[in-house]
C-alpha cells in the first residue's frame, strides 16, 4: 500500500497501512478525514479507522507475546504462522532485534511466503515453503555445537514443566473450568506430565 500525499491519516494511525482490508480506494477516502475528526472520533468514519488501527496493533502484540520460535542447530529461529493483517515484516523486525545473533525466518501460511531477516541486514522474501528455506539456509551455515543440545525443545520443555509440576495441587475440575474444551482432548504437555505423576524429586 502506497502512502498518499496527505499523510495526516497515517501519522495519526500508522498501523492502518498494514490492515488487510485497506486498499487504494479506502485509503483515498480515509485521507479526506480532518485532523479534528481523527482526534475526536466524532464520526463513523473516524471510529472505523481507529478500530482498524487497533486491530492491527492487537495482532502485533499477540504475535510478539505468543509466537513460539523453533531453533535450528545452525543458528536459525523459525515459525510458521497465520496472519490476519500484513504484519510479517513488523514481527520479523521485532524478533531480529530481540535475537541479533540469529537468522529469523517467519512463514506466512496463507501467502506461502517466508520472510528472512538478521539484525543489520535487509530482510528478504522467498516464495517457498519453510522446509525448503530452512534447508537452503542450513546448507550455508555450520552447526553450532552448543545449539545441537538445545534442538530437542519439546523434551527440554517437558523436563522443565515436569520439574515445576506439583502433584498435590492437581485440580482437574479447575482445569476444565478454565481451559477451552477444544484443547482438553489434545495430547498436551500438561496431560502427559499428569499421567507420569512426577514430582521434583524425580529430577535429582
Amino acid at each position: 500500500m502506497q502512502r498518499h500525499k496527505n499523510s495526516r491519516l497515517f501519522s495519526e494511525y500508522p498501523l492502518l497501512l498494514y490492515h488487510s482490508r485497506l486498499n487504494e480506494a479506502l485509503a483515498r477516502e480515509a485521507s479526506k478525514a480532518s485532523q479534528g475528526e481523527l482526534e475526536s472520533l466524532t464520526t463513523q468514519r473516524a471510529r472505523k479507522l481507529y478500530e482498524m488501527n487497533r486491530e492491527v496493533s492487537k495482532e502485533i502484540h499477540l504475535k510478539k507475546a505468543f509466537t513460539r520460535l523453533s531453533i535450528s542447530e545452525h543458528g536459525i529461529l523459525y515459525a510458521s504462522l497465520d496472519f490476519t493483517h500484513r504484519i510479517e515484516q513488523i514481527l520479523l523486525s521485532s524478533f531480529t532485534s530481540r535475537f541479533p545473533t540469529f537468522i529469523v525466518v517467519i512463514e506466512s501460511k496463507k501467502k506461502g511466503t517466508c520472510y528472512i531477516g538478521k539484525k543489520g541486514k535487509e530482510a528478504e522474501k522467498a516464495k517457498s515453503p519453510l522446509s525448503q528455506v530452512l534447508k537452503k539456509l542450513e546448507s550455508q551455515r555450520e552447526k553450532d555445537s552448543f545449539l545441537e543440545g538445545l534442538c530437542n525443545e519439546e523434551e527440554l520443555w517437558e523436563k522443565y514443566y515436569g520439574s515445576q509440576y506439583i502433584r498435590e495441587r492437581r485440580n482437574l475440575k479447575l482445569l476444565k473450568k478454565n481451559m477451552p474444551k477444544k484443547f482438553l482432548q489434545h495430547n498436551t504437555t500438561e496431560q502427559r506430565i499428569w499421567k507420569r505423576s512426577r514430582d521434583l524429586r524425580d529430577f535429582f
